[in-house]
């Protein structure tokens, strides 16, 4: 039911944008209109906009990198990464520190992984570039869907000394979900975050992902109190992440019924 109540919802918006009064071509009536079909989701909507703005008769001075980056990531966004690399590349924003990032993203869009990482890669290299940990992230998960699992574990290795705890910590519990995932446990609890170095917004993963570790160290009784405590409040986690906790669970029970 609030699936379909956020179709509804998302159509309607759409309608409404799409009608929204030019006011002649105004520069800011289409930009406001850009920015709300973003907010929304409608990527192709809000490129539509962006491009109009940018032809706009009182065009602001000053204003075109903004649009142009915007209009760059819509279009990645709206699977346009042709059209979209053509945009970022061009004078005027492909100087910008986020312009990489988004590049990154359209070439992986093509199919082009491995550019797609070395870009990204760029980005995830630069302490001070607001992007970074996307790119990070963005590296590490398409290096794991080429198998190049010691790649991965190095592009997250780029925030483990990160002076923002969400960053640092969690680059931390995704490696050790890698490691976990190749059987290399004992490495992985080597490089498990401290309590008291994991953000609140971030305890509930760091709880899953140490169930699964401790199942993996054969303490299934100590994993089960970890799944127990995540399912017992499914209102603050996401559904997939849940159901991980829910499939942790029954393995420690049974884990524990074996040893019985």
């Amino acid at each position: 039911r609030c699936s379909i109540l956020a179709a509804v919802i998302s159509i309607f918006t759409a309608f409404i944008l799409i009608a929204y009064p030019v006011f002649a071509g105004q520069f800011a009536p289409l930009f406001h209109s850009a920015e709300s079909a973003m907010e929304g989701g409608l990527w192709d909507v809000a490129a539509m906009r962006l491009e109009e703005a940018a032809t706009a008769a009182d065009f602001p001075a000053g204003k075109m990198q903004a649009v142009q980056l915007m209009l760059g990531e819509c279009l990645v966004r709206g699977n346009r990464p042709d059209d979209a690399i053509e945009i970022l590349e061009r004078s005027i924003v492909r100087d910008h520190p986020e312009t990489q990032f988004w590049i990154g993203l359209a070439l992986a869009g093509k199919g082009r992984f491995a550019d797609a990482v070395e870009t990204l890669l760029q980005v995830a290299s630069d302490p001070v570039n607001p992007l970074q940990a996307e790119a990070a992230y963005t590296a590490a998960n398409l290096q794991v869907s080429l198998e190049r699992h010691a790649d991965a574990l190095a592009a997250l290795a780029l925030l483990t000394d990160s002076t923002i705890p969400s960053d640092s910590a969690g680059s931390r519990l995704r490696s050790v979900a890698i490691l976990l995932d190749l059987g290399r446990h004992a490495d992985a609890r080597d490089i498990f975050p401290q309590s008291e170095a994991v953000p609140s917004g971030l305890l509930r993963y760091a709880n899953l992902i140490e169930g699964y570790l401790l199942l993996s160290e054969a303490k299934p009784s100590e994993a089960q109190a970890l799944f127990s405590s995540l399912l017992a409040d499914p209102q603050r986690q996401s559904v997939s992440r849940f159901n991980l906790a829910a499939i942790g669970m029954a393995d420690a029970i049974a884990n524990q019924g074996d040893k019985a």
